[in-house]
Parts: structure tokens; C-alpha cells; sequence
């Protein structure tokens, strides 16, 4: 334990490779990453719940041993580690003091190691070198990965895994057919990742700001117990909130989704654009790419019948809207709801 003393002392320091601040509840694999690191290096304290200089209290909404035993089960071998809550000033914050560990500390395949104020993942991945065509793709994907929320950071990741699929369909040896299919695959799995980027993101909203979950939305019995623990159900709630985009309807989407809309990051051509992206992705998906009457109303040029001529321009045009969209969203979202930037 710490003593008020010893604890006033660490909240007047600035962080450094022994200490870090959170200022409210990350999602687990945010808190394995900052424990791992510093297990990895020469253990730390991590305090939850306050700045440097700053106390800002954590919501007693959430039983944080709950994530915190979830960011341990993430790590291997798991490190040792001292946790409890601590009342100060009034407030109530989350100390967790973890021992070096003289094993490497894993996440997946990853090593985080504590540098100063800032954690290193030793196994980032290399930039990827590919044909020019998509080096305005590749330039904002980078600049964007710097500063994140972890749902951003899956999204990019996944996003340059689909460019790198896309610059090898570029080879000869590709036919047109063969191209087609792989373009329309490709397309429908940015804009399902475009949603699972809106629906990850409010997980880590609503875990920052468990008061921001409370609604009149009718939730069963069956649907709750489903759910292991409160971070499960919190996942299950936030993509049930993705409905009204998964039927093309922005609007709707923005309207259920208060605290996404509220950011005013989605401007009303954005929003159609967004629409047109939904229904190529369902012309892909459901209708093998042949235009339909559904279609043809955003896209009155498209004859019914004939089939969407889904080109590398197109492609490349609208994953530069969807990136551009979703960095505004994440900008506007870390700042609003102070939500824990994830390190890569």
C-alpha cells in the first residue's frame, strides 16, 4: 500500500519510465500494454484516475479489478503485480505497482518496454513500400498511426493490410475477373472495418465515461447474462448501436449515437458519402456488384442490370474519405471523452 505522504509525492512527479497517469479507465488491452511495459523494464506505478498535478477521480460505476484481471490474462508470462484503490483529496483513484519482471513480457507477439514517458513496441511493424498509386493512401495511414485510440490503431492496421492485398492484384498475372472479385472483397472488408472502427470506439467511450451508457434502450435478461463480464457487455452494447449503419443510413446512425454525434465530425456531404460506401459494399457483398434499383438512387448513372465498375480510382477514392472521416472522429473523441492514445 501507499501512504497519503508517499502518494502526494508521486502525483507532484512528472511520468517517467516508473510512473504513468491514466486519467480514466482504458480498455484492457491499453492497460496490459502500459503494465507489460513496465514489467519489461524496471517496473512502475501506475496511477488511474489522475494527472500530473491533477486529480480527477475514477467513476465507481465500473469494478476495475474486472479489467485489470482481463489486462493480465492478455499478457505471458503474466507479471506480478500490487493493485488496490486509494482515496485522496476526496477522490478515489486506482494504484497498481508492478514488479520488473526478469522474463520477457508478451501481448500477442509484441515486447512494450517503458521509455521515459513514452512505451516502445519493439515489434512495430515496417513501413510498407508499394506502388505510387497508393503512396497518398499510405502517407495519411502513416501520419494518422502516430496519434490514436486503440480503435483507430486496428483500423489503420487492417487498412494497410488491405493495400498491400491491392497493390499485389496490380501484377500481371491478375486477370480482369479475377480482379473484380478481389476488388469487391476487399471493398466490403474497409467498410464492415469502417464500422467496427465506430462500434470499438464507443467500447472505449463508454468505458471512459460509464455515464454516457445510460439509456432507455431495452436490454433483455438473456442478453445480459450472455456477457461474461461488464466489458463484454459494454462490447455487445456498442455494436448493437451500429444497426442503422449496416442498412446504409448514416443519419440514423448519427441520430441513435449521441455521443458520436455530438462530436460534429461528420459534415452532410461526408454523410452521403459515407451512404454511397454502404451501398457499394452491399452491391459487393449481396449482389455480386449488379446494380439494382436500391442503387441506382444514389448512383443515378448505374444502369440496372449491368455491373458496378468498381475500379483501383474508386477504391482508392473512398478509403481516402473513410480515413480522413475517421481521423476527425478520433481527434474530437480523445479530446472530448480523454480517452487513452494506444501505443504502436
Amino acid at each position: 500500500m501507499i501512504d497519503d505522504i508517499k502518494l502526494k509525492a508521486l502525483l507532484d512527479r512528472k511520468e517517467d519510465d516508473t510512473l504513468a497517469f491514466i486519467p480514466v479507465l482504458p480498455p484492457s488491452k491499453i492497460l496490459s500494454q502500459v503494465i507489460g511495459a513496465f514489467a519489461n523494464v524496471n517496473g512502475g506505478t501506475l496511477i488511474i484516475g489522475a494527472l500530473t498535478n491533477k486529480i480527477i477521480g475514477l467513476s465507481s460505476d465500473y469494478n476495475v479489478t474486472t479489467i485489470l484481471n482481463k489486462a493480465i490474462s492478455l499478457l505471458n508470462p503474466k507479471p506480478k503485480i500490487d493493485n488496490f484503490y486509494k482515496n485522496y483529496d476526496g477522490k478515489s483513484l486506482y494504484i497498481i505497482i508492478v514488479e520488473k519482471s526478469y522474463d520477457v513480457i508478451y501481448l500477442n507477439k509484441d515486447v512494450y518496454k517503458r521509455q521515459g514517458c513514452k512505451i516502445i513496441n519493439e515489434n512495430k511493424p515496417v513501413a510498407l513500400k508499394i506502388t505510387n498509386i497508393f503512396s497518398k493512401i499510405i502517407g495519411l495511414l502513416e501520419s494518422d498511426v502516430k496519434v490514436s485510440t486503440e480503435s483507430k490503431y486496428n483500423f489503420i492496421k487492417h487498412y494497410f493490410d488491405v493495400i498491400n492485398i491491392l497493390d499485389k492484384t496490380l501484377l500481371p498475372e491478375f486477370n480482369i475477373n479475377e480482379k473484380n472479385i478481389l476488388f469487391r472483397i476487399l471493398f466490403s472488408s474497409c467498410a464492415d472495418t469502417f464500422e467496427k472502427y465506430l462500434s470499438d470506439l464507443l467500447f472505449e467511450i463508454y468505458l471512459a465515461k460509464p455515464e454516457v451508457l445510460k439509456s432507455k434502450e431495452k436490454i433483455t435478461i438473456e442478453e445480459v447474462l450472455n456477457c461474461k463480464d461488464i466489458e463484454e457487455f459494454i462490447i455487445f452494447f456498442a455494436r448493437k448501436k451500429i444497426g442503422d449503419m449496416q442498412k446504409g443510413s448514416v443519419k440514423n446512425f448519427l441520430d441513435e449515437n449521441k455521443v458520436i454525434s455530438d462530436l460534429n465530425a461528420i459534415d452532410v456531404n461526408e454523410q452521403k458519402e459515407i451512404e454511397k460506401i454502404m451501398q457499394i459494399r452491399h452491391l459487393c457483398s449481396h449482389k455480386n456488384g449488379i446494380v439494382d434499383d436500391k442503387f441506382q438512387q444514389y448512383f443515378p448513372d448505374e444502369q440496372i442490370g449491368a455491373e458496378f465498375s468498381l475500379s483501383i480510382d474508386v477504391i482508392i477514392d473512398k478509403l481516402i474519405i473513410v480515413i480522413n472521416v475517421i481521423e476527425k472522429i478520433d481527434c474530437l473523441a480523445r479530446k472530448k471523452y480523454n480517452l487513452s492514445e494506444y501505443v504502436n
